[in-house]
């Protein structure tokens, strides 16, 4: 039987929701970090009736490219990253008992 939460000392109590913010924080730091395998590269356009007009809009549109799908994966590993951490509070079976008393 899992015990009730005044039976839970306040500094373990303290103790496991710092551990759990701890390992949420560590995974957001984690996704937030920078990505160093992403090279990137934009191709020059080339060819007749091309001029630098044209080179300018094609540099700024992949640049938007770029940073959109920067921010998609950083979204995805932001996720990633706190369902690994609320995995790992799951699995903790101290804290599966504070939260089962606290019910």
């Amino acid at each position: 039987m899992s015990p009730s939460i005044a039976e839970i000392p306040a500094d373990a109590t303290i103790r496991r929701l710092q551990m759990a913010a701890r390992r949420i924080a560590d995974g957001i730091f984690e996704a937030l970090g920078p990505d160093r395998s992403a090279g990137y590269e934009i191709t020059p356009l080339e060819g007749p009736g091309i001029g630098s007009f044209e080179r300018a809009q094609h540099c700024q549109s992949e640049i938007g490219r770029i940073q959109r799908e920067d921010r998609e994966n950083t979204f995805a590993k932001c996720l990633a990253s706190l369902d690994r951490s609320l995995a790992g509070i799951a699995a903790s079976d101290d804290i599966t008992r504070y939260l089962t008393a606290a019910e």
